[in-house]
């Protein structure tokens, strides 16, 4: 969490620019959240947000901690991100909306075919 703390301090992640803001001081822990995580950040669509998977203490290191997103208007609410911090913060950075990471996909060509929907109905919008 410290990794998280310092790229945000020295702004090499603005949580405006990315939708996305850590925030692992306040508890944004829903009733659909298990108890066995940390959460550590949230974007700004209906109380969506993310946390280390510590596995009931298996995890100890957190930047080795699996990610998971919680959406509670999700079904299911609970969704496996990634493997990592580092993944994580990977995905975030070339995702151009948090909201696609609450769904499921069986592969990397579902996820790219749902952001380029999102991204084209998006872009018509504009």
């Amino acid at each position: 969490m410290i990794e998280l703390e310092e790229l945000q301090v020295n702004n090499r992640i603005i949580g405006e620019e990315l939708d996305f803001f850590i925030d692992y001081q306040n508890e944004y822990r829903s009733n659909m959240c298990p108890i066995d995580v940390i959460p550590f950040a949230s974007a700004s669509y209906n109380g969506l947000h993310f946390a280390f998977l510590t596995d009931f203490g298996k995890n100890k290191n957190l930047s080795e901690a699996p990610i998971i997103c919680i959406a509670p208007s999700y079904d299911p609410p609970v969704n496996l991100v990634t493997r990592n911090l580092y993944e994580f913060i990977c995905l975030i950075i070339t995702t151009e909306t948090r909201i696609l990471l609450a769904d499921r996909y069986e592969n990397q060509a579902a996820f790219d075919s749902r952001k380029e929907k999102y991204l084209t109905g998006f872009r018509s919008e504009q």
